[in-house]
Formats: structure tokens, C-alpha cells, sequence
């Protein structure tokens, strides 16, 4: 007996999207906790096991089949979507289809690990595969099948990169179906997002369709209803829709879900216009002037979780009387302080070639989460414009508001969500409470070869780069390819000039060589290959092994500092012994990393130091267990810090508002 329908959004609808109503603070406290253990019962990977392997089954039904037999039966398939929706007994036989659809146009078959994923998704949970189980062929069972059945569906990923590298590769399997395919990508004009956007599939970065989505919300102003797009539709061209880029937020597949879903929700998105040509270089650059004369600890202290800065009584009057003897704003006390607050964060804060790079005379916002350049994004409230003088660069207009959402309202405003990472098990019950997402993990489909060489802590920076420098060149002596995980791009320069010191050969990949992403990630499983990368190489990453380097031990990564979030070690770690293949990592840290200069541990680093003195045993035994203190202490803040935005965001208002008014 089969199943009854899954549930699809509506085809005729002109722009449709899900109202979410306002909750308060203690439903997100106990959808977290409640209603994760009732999820994970619900959603475990055997209620899939059935259908699995039914399609596993139907096999031979299409192997002896033509491929002209082939897409007639698409054809049919479509029809009966269309007409039943997906009832389960077409869930098996699209899902076949695709199987030998894929085998025949690119060479992969999905496995029964990669089909139970594909279930998973079509259900609206999100499937938790291992690192290079293979989660961009599994996104094309359930994208494929609800596409056949009239859906539009947005395949939504955490970079221009894997944007482009996923569509190329996938879009044989779909054209062979008779869907047409589109990619979302930062450089594409808005002619062509119109016509990407309205693919029977779409492949874009979550910046990326968010930012046209409130593009679309300012066409259609106040009067956004169902009637009103629905009456409007029927003028043709005058309608307001013809202007829009997306068709509404039908049917979602997020690909890294934890970061697109959890990581980057810590602040709304701001679409702007460009503001006035007033000329602010002189208050900001008299701020500057200011903030130099005010010392840390005694005038201000700096949270560097949360960007901010906070002046002490004596700092506020300090500059009340650095300030007596000017003119205008700076007679105001709340102003004149935060104009110096933003200089301070302009100087301690916002870190050249951490956060952001300079390249042609512009600042550039670096992505803390995928190592990539953001190009059109500012920060918001003239600070952008103080990093701009800071680097003595041309300072921009401030822009002026014209709309703003944060990534948890969004993605809430699809009507079928679901998605697929490698890690996603720590933030299970914030998928949960936000977004009504299960987390479903699916076994390896092979053992894992991965091999750990452990930990190492050393009490110094220069300690560690020596060390590190030192590894490479190990593991190199027995010509294995090398990926050294670095936190920023000043870091991976510093490492860089050391491995040309001591004579080794490598690939920088950092923000700064974006452009040539593609070419070194081809070569950095090949024998003898030196890889320093950013956290660009951390995500969706997949790092083939070239000739003869399975048999002399596959990939060797080494993990220079603990990211924010475990989550993100684990992603890095993940580009070794993939899909059964050979690897091994190891970490090489250091008690003066800036995670404790940003979590309050300095006073427990100094005792390690100080007993480190005594027996380097110590400070290997203490060291981990510091470092994951203080990362854990990170990942707590930012989880408040999220569930802190999401509940004001329900308390405003669930709908979105324009010139700069909240939701």
C-alpha cells in the first residue's frame, strides 16, 4: 500500500511564499530541546530503508532501455507528477529514472547511501552525509523529481564556485529529463538572473538570492498580496511580476545547511542605495585622531565576539575633553562617542586581510565563514567608511536602507525547505526550533580510512609555525599532497613566506587569488602538492587524489587553529579520505591563537604558560581542553546571538518592511 502524497506548493499561485506567525522566546527554548527528541524519532534513516531499496530494485527496469525509451518515459513521469503529485509510488520510479538518467550522462550512479538522502530531502528534513559521500549527485534525485512535477526549485549553496561547479556538472542529468538548468552567480546582469531564476531549476549562492528577493519585495511595495499579483497578472507585460527576478520561494534544497542556516544568521541582510555626497572624511578621519589618544583597558575595553566596543567612565571623559574645543557634532555626547567607538572598532576590530582585503585602492569584505570576497557588500552605519580612511582609501557615500530580512526569516518564508551538509548533528536542535527541520544522518557508505596523527599544542605562535613548517616538509619527504588550513589571509601569507624560506614549493589559496580557486584546487591532491588555503578550501571542497597517491597514504591536511565552531574543523578535516580513500590530519595550535584573545581565557593561558615552563607536558595535556573551552564559549555566544535576532525579528513583525524599518 503506498503513502499518501508528499505535500508540494502550489503552481498557480503568482508569487507564492509561507507566512510564518510571531512566536515568542519560550517556543524557541522548547522547540529546541522538545521538539528535537520527537523529530529525531520521527525522522530516523530506517523509515527510508523500503523505498531505498525498492529503487535500488528497479535497476534493470531502465538499464535495457534506449535513451530515446528513456525520456519518453520522463515525459510520462511529468504528466503523472503533475496529476497525483509526488505519491509514493512515483517517488520510486523518478528516483530510478534519475539513477540510470545519471549513469548514462555523467558516469555516476547514485549509491543507496546517496538515494536514502534523496528521500530524506524530499521529505523536508536535512540529510547529514559524511564529507565526500557524494551530496551533489543525492541533491539531483529530489531537485529532478519536483521539478518534473511543476515546482521550480532553488538548489541554494555557499559560493559563486560551487554555484557554477554544481550546475556544469549536474545539468546533463536534468537536460536529459527536459528541465532547464540556471546559475545565480555575482557577475551575471539582471537580464539573466530573470531568465535563471526561471528554470525549471536554479543554482545560486544564499547571498545571492536573498539580495533579490528584496529587490523583489521593493517592486512590489505595500501591495504585495495573492489578489493583487493575481489581478496583476493579467496585464502581461505591465504587471509588476515581469519586473521581479524570482517566481516566489516554492521549493528550497540548501546545500551546507548549517552554514547557510545556522553560521551566517548572526546579522540581517541590508539591501542599500547609494546616500548623500556629503564628504564625512573629515569627522571620521577627526575621530581617528581622537581614538589615538585613548589606551585599552583604561578608556575602553573591546568584545571581539561581538564587534563592539564599549567606553569606560574615564575614556567618556577623555573625550569630552578632547572634543571641547569643536563645532558640531561633536558638542553631542551620544554622538561624538559613538563616532569614536567606531573609530576604536576601526582600528582593533576590523582587521586588514582578516576581514576584509584592499584591492585597487577599495575595501573589500572578506566572508569569516567560506574565506571568499563579498564584492557590493558594505558594513552598515558608517563602518565601513571608517575602514575605508583607516586605509586611506576613497570614502564612499553612507548608504541609505531600503529593505533588510535576516537569513532565518527568509529561508522560513519557503513553502517546502530541506537540505544537506557533513556536519550538522551540534546544531540539530536550532534547525529544529528555527526552521521545523529534522537533521537525519546517514551512515558512510564505506569505513572510514581517515587517520589521526593528533593534537599538538604549543605555548607560541612562532612554536607553531615552526612546527608547522616542519610537518609539511614530513610529509612531503614521502611526496603526499598537503592542505594546510589556515584562519585568514594574513595568516596563510605569513605561513607562505616561511614554507618559501625553508625551500618548500605551494599554492596560496586565499581571498586574495579567488580568481584562480578552480585551477589549484585541481592540483591539490596530486603527489608533492602544498596547498595553504583559507576556508575556502573547507567547504563542498572536493580534492581529487591524482595517480599513485592512494598507495602512499592519500592526503595529509593539518588544522592550524580551532575555528568558531567544531563544525568547521570537521569540514576542513573533511577534504582527506574521501569515499573510502586513504588521509590523515593532525593539529598544530597555540595558546596565543586569537581564539582566546576573543573568549577570556587569557588568564587560564598565562597559568599553561607559566606550568609550561616547568614540563611542555602540561601544556599538551591542558592545551586541547583550553582550546575547545574557549571554542565551545564561541559557539554558545553566537547561538544567543542568533536566537537573540530571531526573536526580535518574530516579535516585530513577520512581514517585511521598507526604508529601513525592521520586519
Amino acid at each position: 500500500m503506498s503513502s499518501p502524497p508528499i505535500a508540494l506548493p502550489s503552481i498557480v499561485d503568482a508569487y507564492p511564499e509561507r507566512a510564518r506567525a510571531p512566536s515568542s522566546g519560550l517556543d524557541h527554548y522548547f522547540h529546541r530541546y522538545a521538539g528535537r527528541v520527537g523529530s529525531s524519532i520521527k525522522h530516523r534513516p530506517g523509515r527510508y530503508a523500503e523505498r531505498s531499496e525498492q529503487i535500488l530494485g528497479r535497476n534493470s527496469r531502465f538499464a535495457g532501455k534506449t535513451d530515446v525509451e528513456l525520456k519518453d518515459h520522463a515525459v510520462k513521469l511529468r504528466r503523472n507528477l503533475r496529476v497525483n503529485g509526488l505519491r509514493s509510488d512515483l517517488v520510486v520510479d523518478g528516483f530510478a529514472l534519475v539513477r540510470e538518467v545519471s549513469r548514462r550522462t555523467t558516469g555516476m550512479q547514485h549509491f543507496h547511501t546517496q538515494v536514502t538522502a534523496g528521500l530524506v530531502m524530499l521529505d523536508g528534513a536535512i540529510a547529514e552525509m559524511g564529507t565526500g559521500e557524494g551530496k551533489t549527485l543525492a541533491v539531483t534525485l529530489p531537485a529532478a523529481l519536483v521539478a518534473l512535477a511543476g515546482i521550480p526549485v532553488h538548489v541554494i549553496t555557499v559560493n559563486d564556485y560551487l554555484v557554477h561547479r554544481d550546475a556544469t556538472e549536474m545539468a546533463p542529468i536534468y537536460r536529459f529529463l527536459g528541465l532547464s538548468v540556471g546559475e545565480i552567480v555575482s557577475t551575471i546582469s539582471a537580464e539573466a538572473r530573470q531568465k535563471a531564476y526561471r528554470c525549471d531549476i536554479t543554482y545560486c549562492a544564499n547571498n545571492e538570492i536573498v539580495f533579490d528577493y528584496l529587490r523583489d519585495r521593493l517592486v512590489l511595495g505595500d501591495r504585495a498580496s495573492a489578489a493583487h499579483l493575481q489581478f496583476e497578472s493579467m496585464y502581461g507585460n505591465r504587471s509588476r511580476l515581469q519586473r521581479m527576478f524570482l517566481e516566489g520561494l516554492r521549493f528550497a534544497i540548501v546545500d551546507e545547511a548549517d552554514s547557510v542556516l545556522v553560521d551566517e544568521t548572526r546579522t540581517p541582510l541590508i539591501l542599500s542605495a547609494p546616500g548623500s555626497d556629503v564628504d564625512r572624511r573629515e569627522v571620521v578621519e577627526q575621530a581617528l585622531i581622537i581614538e589615538q589618544d585613548l589606551a585599552l583597558d583604561e578608556d575602553f575595553s573591546i568584545d571581539r565576539l561581538r564587534f563592539a566596543v564599549e567606553l569606560t567612565p574615564v575614556g567618556q571623559d577623555r573625550i569630552c575633553a578632547l572634543t571641547a574645543n569643536l563645532d558640531g557634532i561633536w558638542q553631542s555626547t551620544r554622538l561624538r562617542e559613538q563616532l569614536v567607538k567606531q573609530a576604536i572598532a576601526a582600528r582593533y576590530v576590523y582587521l586588514r586581510d582578516q576581514h576584509y582585503v584592499v584591492r585597487v585602492g577599495k575595501v573589500l569584505i572578506v566572508d569569516q565563514h567560506t574565506g571568499r570576497i563579498m564584492p557590493g557588500r558594505t558594513w552598515s552605519e558608517g563602518m565601513h567608511q571608517f575602514v575605508e580612511a583607516k586605509e586611506d582609501c576613497e570614502i564612499t557615500p553612507d548608504p541609505s536602507t531600503l529593505a533588510r530580512v535576516s537569513y532565518q526569516s527568509f529561508f522560513r518564508r519557503y513553502v517546502a525547505l530541506s537540505g544537506m551538509t557533513g556536519t550538522a548533528r551540534e546544531v540539530a536542535g536550532e534547525l529544529w526550533s528555527v526552521y521545523g527541520l529534522p537533521v537525519v544522518t546517514i551512515a558512510p557508505r564505506l569505513a572510514s580510512r581517515r587517520e589521526y596523527l593528533g593534537a599538538t599544542t604549543l605555548t607560541s605562535l612562532d612554536e607553531k609555525w615552526r612546527s608547522v613548517v616542519a610537518a609539511v616538509a614530513t610529509a612531503h619527504k614521502k611526496d603526499c599532497p598537503v592542505l594546510v588550513g589556515t584562519s585568514s589571509v594574513s595568516t596563510s601569507e605569513q605561513l607562505s613566506a616561511l614554507l618559501t624560506e625553508a625551500g618548500l614549493q605551494h599554492s596560496v589559496l586565499n581571498a586574495k587569488q579567488d580568481d584562480r580557486e578552480a585551477e589549484i584546487i585541481s592540483h591539490a591532491g596530486e603527489r608533492g602538492r602544498i596547498t595553504v588555503a583559507t576556508n575556502m578550501a573547507g567547504r563542498g571542497t572536493d580534492i581529487r587524489l591524482g595517480p599513485g597517491v592512494v598507495k602512499i597514504g592519500g592526503l595529509h591536511v593539518i588544522l592550524t587553529e580551532y575555528h568558531d565552531a567544531a563544525r568547521i574543523d570537521r569540514q576542513l578535516i573533511g577534504r582527506c579520505a574521501r569515499q573510502g580513500d586513504p588521509g590523515s590530519h593532525q593539529v598544530i595550535a597555540s595558546l596565543e591563537d586569537p581564539i582566546f584573545a576573543d573568549t577570556g581565557y587569557r588568564p587560564v593561558v598565562m597559568l599553561a604558560k607559566l606550568l609550561g615552563a616547568c614540563s611542555p607536558a602540561i601544556v599538551r595535556a591542558m592545551g586541547p581542553r583550553v582550546l575547545r573551552l574557549a571554542q565551545r564559549r564561541v559557539e554558545r555566544e553566537y547561538s544567543g546571538m542568533r536566537q537573540r535576532l530571531l526573536i526580535a525579528d518574530d516579535q516585530l513583525n513577520s512581514r517585511l518592511a521598507f526604508a529601513g524599518r525592521s520586519e
